[in-house]
């Protein structure tokens, strides 16, 4: 008695295809609900001169050996060290408004909605096939004008 598989090399194109489809479909996913993280951020930080919050960025994402995903969030502009500080400094006053650790606040606030936007879009490519890229809302540096 002899076994036949049918569809097997079509099975193993699609099983290829989702090894490397589903971390693009991550990435765009954790790029989404990382420019929302950092949105709140920037409405958490101090505004005393607002160019705290301006400064807020994330790196459109990278995939690397088909499912290495790696972005990069943060605050700064060169002006990094002062922005820990204000970050980390529970006792420095904010008397324009903000609050220490507003990354880290935002992150905490956001960590849910952030897995769920992932969750979203890996779905959406299991349903459809298709990755769907986010679109842009944040700068991708502390240097880029706003989009």
């Amino acid at each position: 008695m002899a076994l036949q598989l049918v569809g097997f090399k079509e099975l193993l194109h699609k099983m290829k295809r989702v090894s490397y489809d589903a971390p693009v479909a991550t990435a765009f996913g954790a790029y989404e609900g990382l420019q929302e993280i950092i949105k709140d951020a920037k409405e958490r930080a101090p505004k005393d001169t607002k160019m705290m919050a301006m400064s807020g960025y994330v790196t459109p994402p990278s995939v690397r050996d088909g499912a290495a995903v790696s972005m990069e969030a943060g605050f700064g502009g060169g002006s990094e060290d002062y922005v820990v500080r204000v970050h980390e400094d529970l006792t420095m006053p904010h008397p324009n408004g903000g609050e220490a650790k507003f990354f880290s606040n935002a992150m905490d606030a956001g960590r849910g909605n952030l897995l769920d936007t992932i969750k979203k879009h890996v779905t959406a490519y299991l349903k459809t096939g298709r990755t769907t890229p986010a679109k842009k809302v944040v700068p991708a540096s502390p240097y880029e004008d706003r989009p």
